[in-house]
Parts: structure tokens; sequence; C-alpha cells
């Protein structure tokens, strides 16, 4: 027969705000410290903060938001001089040729993990999107 109120074991209370060892967290202030600095005293929008570059490029007109595709891949030149060519997987067997005007902005993708160099493309929705593929060419076909 055990005693429910020994001091000890894995449920007694601690120290520690009252709470047995088993439901602390141990990490609970690191968390809110992280949590504080991500979202910051600067966070959010702030009177008078710039808007991020991309977005400037990408909403030329606040009261128009274009309808935009995010595609990424691998930039390379087209077929046609007046398109871009993006390959999609790194064996660059298959790609989607895109016009060089619907390209709203590209930004290479950040970390040591991307030394390809792939890159982000948003893209407007609208434009003529062609699809290729290394067996049978541009419209894949």
């Amino acid at each position: 027969m055990s005693d429910k109120s020994s001091p000890s074991g894995p449920d007694r209370p601690s120290a520690a705000g009252g709470q047995p060892e088993h439901e602390r967290s141990p990490g609970r202030a690191g968390r809110a410290e992280r949590a504080e600095s991500r979202t910051g005293p600067h966070a959010g929008s702030e009177a008078g903060a710039a808007p991020s570059s991309f977005v400037a490029k990408v909403v030329a007109d606040p009261a128009n938001v274009p309808g935009v595709m995010l595609l990424s891949g691998y930039i390379g030149d087209a077929s046609q001089e007046d398109r871009r060519r993006l390959y999609i997987i790194p064996d660059l067997s298959q790609w989607i040729e895109i016009p060089a005007d619907a390209v709203l902005h590209m930004a290479e993708i950040p970390g040591p993990e991307n030394w390809l160099g792939a890159v982000m493309l948003w893209v407007r929705q609208d434009a003529q999107l062609i699809p290729g593929n290394r067996w049978y060419g541009a419209s894949g076909r």
C-alpha cells in the first residue's frame, strides 16, 4: 500500500508554482519571450512604416490588388525572347514558359539549403503560361 501524501515522487508539488513536476513546462517563460521577440514592439502596421519591397513591386495600386500566382523553381532563358523559363524541378526536365512582362517580382529563396539558386516568382494570374518538358518540348505535348 502506498502513501499518497508522501513528499517523494513525481507528483509532489515543488517550489516552482506549486505544480507537480510532470505538469511543469521548463520552457514556458522562454516561449513567451520568443513569441514577444517575433511580434516585437515594432511588428504590425505602425504609422509611417514602409511597405515590404516585394509588396510595393507586386501591388502598384493598393486600391486594385492584382491576382497573382506564386511559382517557384529555377529561372532561365526561354525559347522566345519575350518569355522567361521557370524550371520546376532541379533535373530541368519540366518547365513553364512565362511572358516576361507578366513577372511582377522575383526573389531568390534565402538560406544555405538553396545552393542551386531557386527563386520565387509573383506572376500575373491572367498570364498565358506554356508548359514544357524535355521529351516533348514547349507545350508539353
